[in-house]
This record gives structure tokens, C-alpha cells and sequence, in this order.
């Protein structure tokens, strides 16, 4: 592992500080570990890290960084990246994810953090699920890449078996037909409630389903202003990656996203990268073979929907709200 930051009069060794926790934690696992610093904050480093530590100077200007960050990459065989560099630009990220196996950025919330294989954020709060690196840097993992504590007490039976599914996509009653098909699909369908606008018009669709399959149960719920659905009823939800995602993540619930028009995708991609839910992808590139596939390894897989449905609890706080709604490009 390289960790790539800077020592400067601003911020001092407050980002050092950070990173030789994460080196700390990563080299008690059998990681070799190495930093890379700025050219002027390469004796303050030295002194704060000791003599044993493996410390590379690195030029100031950013072509310059890029190609010393490649030639260690090369030379010293480093296979993770640690970037906790301040005002960092989305070019050179975007250069750094290409040139290393795996990138982690360590970052208050900024929008360059799609630029990175893991995400680390100091200001959401990690609970049972995740390491701990010290108090300051709670580290939090995409869906690729999850950290469990093995001390950690066994994830919560409540995603044991998924009897009721809800599909939540009221006024966007065109995405049923590919979903409805996915579930036909299934050797054991869960049983599946409809959410509408108006339900009237997507019977056609549900009576052709139910011919197919005779044991395909499939209710339709109208959609109104004043309905509660006990949402924790359901062991998954299907919705459209709108915001209000946001509130079934706060709540600890698993749904799977799909988006039904291209405005509605990047955001659909920025809650699978952070790890809060699946995602279908775009309506109109999924047949209903593509969602078969995904939602089926959902059912079958209970740690992952408790896994995602942990992460939703951990970073959907009353703070990590209005952070999370940041990298959530806005509805069109």
C-alpha cells in the first residue's frame, strides 16, 4: 500500500497524523506499507514517521506527481493507493484509479469521490460493521471491497427469507412490465405488491404475468397522500433512484434501485458505489432476464441485504443526509 499526502503550514501533520493510523491498521495485517509526500514536508514527515519508515518525495507540480506516483507503482509493485490530499482535482484521481489496482480517496463528501475503488469518509459514522482506524477516520467500503470485523456479533435474522416484495414505482408504472417478467421468471417468486398511481391501468399488465404463472401472486396497491405501508414488512424493495431512497436507507430497509430515465441514473450509480443498494441500472437497456439475474442473487444472499441495509443505517444519519445529497446530481 502507497498513502499519497501532503505536509504543509495549513493543514500541518493533521492528514500525516490520519494516514499513519490507516498505515498502522493495514501493516498489523501483514500489508507492506509506504508514504508519499510532498518535497517540502518530506524532513517534518520524516521526523514524525521515524527513520524505519518508507518515505518517497514527491515533485509539486501535478504531471510531475502523476509520473513519480507511476514509477513507485511500478518500481515498489504497489497494488492499493491511499490519497488523502486536499483540493485534490477530479483529473488527477481519474489518472491515479488508472494506474493503481485499487484506489481509496479519503474525503469529506466531495463529488471525486466516484473517482475512487473504496470510499473513505471521516464524517460518517461506522457502527458493528466496519473497522474502526482510530477515532478521528471511521472507515466505510464500497460494495466491492467490505471490511467485517471478525469480533463483530453475527448480522440481526431479519433478512432471513424475503416473503413480500414492494414495488415502488408510483408514476413510473412503465418500469413494471420488465420487472413483473423478472419475477415470472423465478423457480419460487416472493409475493409482490404494486405500488400505483393508478392501478387501473397496469392491470392489463399484471393479468398477462399471472396466465404465465398461475402462482405468481401480485397485488395492486394505490398510490395516495395520506396510505402508511408498514415498509418494514417487506424483506425488499424495488424504487425508482429518487431521493426518497434516501429515507428507506435511513431506515435500515434493503431496495434495490432502477432508473427510469437517464436523470435519474447517475444517481441510481452514486448509492450502489457507497454502498446503500443494488441497482438495475437504466429501464430501458434491462430485459427481464438482466433483472431476473439481480434480483434473484438478492433473495438469495441474506448477508448482502443486511450488509446494505447496515450501510444505509451508518451513513444516512440526520448529518450524513444533507453530505449524501451532495453527490446526488439534481432531478431534472
Amino acid at each position: 500500500m502507497l498513502i499519497r499526502c501532503n505536509v504543509d503550514a495549513q493543514t500541518g501533520l493533521q492528514d500525516l497524523r490520519t494516514c499513519r493510523a490507516f498505515g498502522d491498521f493495514f501493516r498489523e495485517r501483514g500489508y507492506r506499507v509506504a508514504y508519499a509526500v510532498n518535497k517540502a514536508g518530506h524532513e517534518a514527515a520524516r521526523a514524525f514517521l521515524g527513520e524505519r519508515a518508507e518515505l518517497f518525495r514527491i515533485p509539486p507540480e501535478e504531471e510531475l506527481d502523476l509520473d513519480r506516483m507511476k514509477l513507485l507503482q511500478r518500481k515498489h509493485r504497489h497494488q492499493i493507493v491511499l490519497v488523502c490530499l486536499r483540493q485534490t482535482s477530479s483529473a488527477y484521481l481519474f489518472n491515479i484509479r488508472r494506474q493503481f489496482r485499487c484506489a481509496v480517496v479519503y474525503d469529506r463528501g466531495s463529488k471525486f469521490l466516484m473517482y475512487g475503488t473504496l470510499i473513505v469518509n471521516p464524517d460518517f459514522v461506522a457502527g458493528g460493521h466496519g473497522y474502526n482506524c482510530d477515532q478521528e477516520a471511521k472507515l466505510l467500503l464500497g460494495p466491492k471491497y467490505y471490511i467485517v470485523d471478525p469480533q463483530a456479533p453475527e448480522p440481526p435474522s431479519a433478512a432471513a427469507k424475503v416473503e413480500r416484495t414492494l414495488l415502488a414505482f408510483a408514476g413510473s408504472e412503465e418500469a413494471l412490465p420488465p420487472l413483473l417478467g423478472a419475477f415470472a421468471l423465478m423457480e419460487n417468486p416472493p409475493e409482490i405488491d404494486a405500488l400505483c398511481r393508478r392501478p387501473e391501468t397496469v392491470a392489463g399488465v399484471v393479468d398477462h404475468f399471472r396466465a404465465k404463472r398461475e402462482d405468481l401472486v401480485v397485488n395492486l396497491l394505490a398510490d395516495a397522500p395520506n396510505h402508511d405501508l408498514a415498509l418494514e414488512n417487506y424483506g425488499m424493495i424495488v424504487a425508482e433512484s429518487t431521493r426518497e431512497c434516501l429515507d428507506l436507507a435511513y431506515r435500515g430497509l434493503f431496495f434495490v434501485t432502477m432508473a427510469t430515465d437517464k436523470s435519474n441514473l447517475a444517481r441510481a450509480y452514486a448509492m450502489e458505489q457507497l454502498g446503500l443498494s443494488p441497482t438495475l441500472g437504466l429501464r430501458q437497456t434491462k430485459t427481464a432476464e438482466d433483472c431476473r439475474e439481480i434480483l434473484e442473487r438478492c433473495l438469495r444472499r441474506p448477508a448482502l441485504r443486511v450488509k446494505h441495509a447496515a450501510m444505509g443505517r451508518q451513513m444516512v444519519d440526520g448529518q450524513a443526509l444533507s453530505r449524501l445529497e451532495r453527490l446526488m446530481p439534481p432531478e431534472a
